[in-house]
């Protein structure tokens, strides 16, 4: 599901940039979804939930994951 009430999706990767991690930005995401979060502030909820957590600028960051 893509957040609290969205259609049921098959993700196998989920990159979520500039996203707090509010419950409805995770729900529907199961472990066999990969998280990889991205933001500036290192501190945002999202990080507890994701499997890779890269702190810093999305343009810096989006160029190591190629």
């Amino acid at each position: 599901r893509a957040g609290q009430i969205g259609k049921g999706i098959a993700l196998q990767l989920y990159i979520a940039v500039c996203i707090s991690g509010a419950v409805q930005n995770v729900a529907g995401v199961d472990n066999r979804n990969v998280i990889t979060a991205i933001d500036e502030d290192g501190d945002m909820l999202i990080y507890q939930a994701a499997d890779v957590g890269l702190v810093g600028n999305l343009f810096e960051e989006i160029s190591k994951l190629s």
